[in-house]
């Protein structure tokens, strides 16, 4: 992998992270309850959209950490849509890997154009379920949404995240990742090959 290109890559997307319509959106969120006088969620909200931010930031110039530091900014980023959308929106991850190595800055721009998907124009609760696990050699990502999305590929997406739809696949192909989709009436589950 052309380690140049690898941390331009990552600073695109890092950037393309921090800058999303979702974290503003966020702020908005947490504004509100300070308007409602719930300031020690809204204290809570600013912290962790602080650590999350301070972490994203971080990783431009790794190429690699452990799947127990991923799981960590996941839930972080999770917790932020938790308070943005309340009961619509849960999740749980489950970790049965939490040494294995892998690509920075993969997951999250993967689960972050699901989550966007599964919650645009949704009425009813959105449960995503993710789960780490090594098999035959390899990482994979398995991501559970309690119902059926379009492909990938042609999912309906806003300028800002197609610029962050083609920023993922470009580092898919760096780093020799893909997916697999299985799109049923009632879930779709997705499944990102991390590292071969």
């Amino acid at each position: 992998m052309n380690n140049e290109h690898h941390i331009i890559i990552n600073h695109k997307l890092a950037n393309a992270i921090v800058c999303s319509h979702a974290v503003f959106n966020y702020l908005t969120a947490i504004q509100n309850r300070i308007t409602f006088d719930q300031k020690r969620d809204a204290i809570n909200g600013l912290s962790a959209y602080a650590k999350f931010l301070r972490k994203v930031i971080s990783l431009v110039d790794l190429s690699e950490w452990t799947v127990k530091e991923e799981v960590e900014l996941l839930d972080e980023y999770l917790q932020m849509e938790k308070i943005r959308f309340g009961e619509l929106f849960d999740f749980s991850i489950d970790n049965n890997t939490p040494y294995q190595v892998l690509h920075v800055l993969l997951c999250i721009p993967f689960v972050e154009l699901l989550v966007s998907a599964s919650l645009k124009n949704n009425l009813k609760p959105v449960k995503l379920t993710i789960s780490f696990e090594y098999s035959n050699n390899k990482l994979l990502l398995n991501v559970l949404i309690n119902q059926m999305l379009p492909p990938f590929d042609i999912q309906e997406r806003n300028d800002e995240q197609q610029g962050r739809f083609r920023l993922l696949k470009e580092k898919m192909k760096l780093c020799a990742s893909e997916y697999t989709e299985n799109i049923t009436q009632k879930q779709t589950q997705y499944t990102l090959l991390i590292n071969h």
